[in-house]
């Protein structure tokens, strides 16, 4: 019988488990003395990692990369699947794992290295956010304000974190909807004459759209992130 996408499978002691869901399986896996007792069957991978021997703090750096790997396909999936709470849950979860494991790791930390981790960090975490805040190369205010609002009821983002003072200055002014944005009615954009619709009489927000148009990372940057945060160098 063909088995459920989400089901888990292993082996514990030479005896077949199965569970329909990652949280029962947990369960289990929490019972476990020692997991090199466990030969995985069917897992996702993020939840194998953070069920390896002695994870996180073995793997920690593995489980980050797996982390951004699993955001890139929520975050770069088809609109009609991104707009699913479940995706938005989804994407909040990883964000939960991100901050768990990295709290971990700070502990066990000090002095200059320390210092150093905790820069790469809050950068690392500030690109997730705004990754998933991008519509077609510009940063949707709109999505911003709602991921913001989801860190911050998490208790994952203080109040006055620099993106959530982005969307609510954006929020506050004339600003694209995402529709809009999909729609491509930021394509035509340039930073040296940007449309009074989207701009406050200050500027402030006209200077914020200049500031992003086109400085949102690229795969390859991206990768660059994810190496600096591991290293922390």
């Amino acid at each position: 019988m063909k088995d459920s996408p989400g089901a888990i499978w292993f082996n514990y002691r030479d005896a077949p488990y199965r569970f329909a869901n990652q949280a029962e399986a947990q369960a289990f896996l929490d019972t476990v003395k020692y997991k090199s007792e466990i030969e995985w069957v069917q897992a996702p991978d993020l939840f194998r990692l953070l069920n390896g021997i002695g994870a996180p703090l073995t793997n920690w750096r593995e489980i980050i990369n797996q982390v951004g790997e699993d955001f890139d396909r929520e975050v770069y999936a088809e609109e009609e699947v991104f707009r699913r709470p479940e995706s938005f849950e989804r994407r909040g979860a990883l964000l939960a794992v991100f901050k768990s494991v990295m709290d971990i790791v700070e502990t066990r930390l000090s002095g200059e290295e320390l210092a150093k981790f905790l820069e790469a960090r809050e950068h690392h975490y500030k690109l997730l956010v705004t990754q998933e805040s991008v519509v077609k190369g510009n940063v949707c205010v709109e999505t911003m304000y709602a991921v913001t609002s989801r860190e911050i009821a998490a208790g994952r983002m203080p109040r006055d974190f620099p993106q959530r003072q982005i969307a609510e200055m954006g929020m506050m002014a004339p600003h694209l909807t995402r529709d809009e944005l999909l729609a491509g009615a930021a394509d035509s954009l340039s930073t040296a004459d940007e449309p009074q619709h989207v701009a406050e009489p200050n500027g402030i927000w006209q200077r914020i759209v200049r500031f992003w148009r086109g400085r949102f990372p690229t795969a390859e940057q991206r990768e660059a992130q994810r190496r600096k945060t591991l290293g922390y160098d």
